[in-house]
């Protein structure tokens, strides 16, 4: 029999799709509302003709790396309807209705136009199977059509929420039908929705930073008294002896490593002479002592004193063994903490 109807797409294809997700894939299921036109769907005959259809399908897409997708879908394109003259009385109208089904197999890029929006291009195929039943004088005809078009579109995608998707796309497939429902080219545009199943990418771990380790810097103390030399200071003097200020260069070395140390100074007298004498003396050589320190690069910031005079002895001043260990300059660097890597 001669068929009227040029009707499109779609034939059931059964089989078993089976992909490993990886923790970097992502697959998602969706569907989708179709809006098709059928151009050339209709012989030249026809009293009218409806190349316009409603439809909608189910599709799955995955994503084995971040740009690149596979997605599988099935899709009833809807029913177009046409009447011809009758076969029997060309004077009788005769209405033909043809459904278009399809499964479709294509490989998608996705090209990121921000962090929620994307174009998406697609190429693939379309398995489609196209059935149609007429209405002629006294007899009802109908016949199937299967068989594979090439198929290819482009569209754009939303990811308006974490998990969920929202797209309009447009997709064309060539001549679909046969030789009984003849050849048309499916311009069908899609409004789709999916939901997007695979667990969200684990994020970086950001370790906390540690704390800094702390050291203890212990408190360092120099004594330097008469013992160690016959006078500190010159007699009657101030000034601190040339040979005197090597005992001193211990304290300048841990002054200079530790930029953080203070430096307190301490200044003795014997009982010799009277004590006010003895007190303003030993004000003076504790000002000659911290002028030396500064002169060896530790800042004044760093470094307070006392005069003592004659008033804290260590021992009597009965002999002069004991008055010797009593003149004397006490440098003490007090306890401070300080990083583990300073």
């Amino acid at each position: 029999m001669n068929q009227r109807l040029c009707l499109p797409v779609a034939c059931f294809l059964a089989g078993t799709l089976s992909i490993s997700h990886t923790a970097a894939s992502e697959y998602r299921i969706g569907l989708r509302a179709d809006f098709t036109h059928a151009d050339g769907a209709c012989e030249a005959q026809y009293l009218s003709c409806d190349k316009d259809a409603v439809g909608g399908g189910i599709f799955y897409q995955y994503s084995w790396a971040p740009r690149w997708e596979i997605e599988i879908g099935y899709d009833y394109y809807g029913q177009f309807d046409a009447t011809y003259p009758a076969i029997a009385d060309p004077t009788v109208a005769a209405d033909y209705e043809g459904d278009v089904l399809g499964l479709t197999a294509t490989l998608g890029y996705r090209y990121p136009l921000s962090d929620v929006v994307s174009l998406v291009g697609k190429a693939g195929a379309l398995a489609w199977h196209v059935s149609t039943d007429g209405q002629e004088i006294g007899e009802k005809t109908s016949n199937d059509d299967n068989g594979f078009s090439p198929v290819a579109g482009l569209g754009i995608d939303w990811d308006f929420a974490p998990r969920w998707r929202t797209g309009l796309s447009y997709q064309f497939a060539n001549n679909v039908g046969d030789e009984h429902t003849k050849g048309a080219d499916l311009h069908t545009l899609m409004l789709s929705f999916s939901y997007r199943f695979s667990e969200d990418p684990p994020q970086p771990v950001i370790a906390e930073p540690l704390p800094p380790q702390v050291i203890v810097q212990e408190t360092f103390t120099l004594k330097v008294d008469g013992t160690q030399s016959n006078a500190i200071f010159e007699f009657n003097s101030a000034e601190v002896r040339p040979d005197m200020k090597a005992a001193f260069q211990p304290m300048v070395k841990h002054l200079t490593i530790y930029p953080e140390s203070m430096l307190h100074v301490e200044t003795h007298t014997d009982n010799v002479g009277s004590a006010p004498y003895n007190m303003q003396l030993s004000e003076r050589r504790a000002q000659s002592v911290v002028k030396y320190f500064e002169n060896q690069g530790i800042t004044p910031d760093r470094i307070n004193y006392e005069a003592f005079g004659e008033t804290k002895p260590l021992v009597s001043n009965d002999t002069p063994e004991n008055r010797a260990m009593n003149r004397r300059v006490v440098l003490t660097s007090p306890q401070f903490t300080r990083k583990a890597n300073q």
